[in-house]
C-alpha cells in the first residue's frame, strides 16, 4: 500500500496549474534551467521559488546547483512508482 501522506503532497502539488505547466514542460524539454521558467512564466522570483520548493517536498523534481543556477528536471521514479501513465497525458494539457 503506498503511503497516504505522500500521494497527499504529489496531488496537492499537482493540484496548482503553474506548478503543472512547470512538470509538462520539464517533461517535453527536459532539465530546464530556473531563468529559463523566469522568462516562460510571468511570476516573480520569490513566487516561482515557493513552486519549486513544493515540487521538490513532492519529490516530483529533482534540482541540481550549478554556478549561481539551478537545474530542474523530473524525478521519473517517482511517476513511474506513484503515478504511472500520468506523463503521457501531459501533451493535452
Amino acid at each position: 500500500m503506498m503511503d497516504d501522506k505522500r500521494l497527499v503532497k504529489i496531488f496537492k502539488a499537482l493540484g496548482d496549474e503553474t506548478r503543472l505547466k512547470i512538470i509538462e514542460t520539464l517533461y517535453l524539454q527536459g532539465e530546464t534551467t530556473c531563468a529559463a521558467f523566469d522568462e516562460k512564466f510571468n511570476l516573480s522570483k520569490p513566487a516561482l521559488s515557493h513552486h519549486y520548493k513544493v515540487l521538490l517536498e513532492a519529490d516530483l523534481i529533482m534540482a541540481r546547483k550549478e554556478k549561481q543556477c539551478f537545474h530542474l528536471r523530473l524525478n521519473e521514479e517517482t511517476f513511474r512508482s506513484h503515478l504511472p501513465g500520468f506523463l503521457n497525458k501531459l501533451e493535452f494539457i
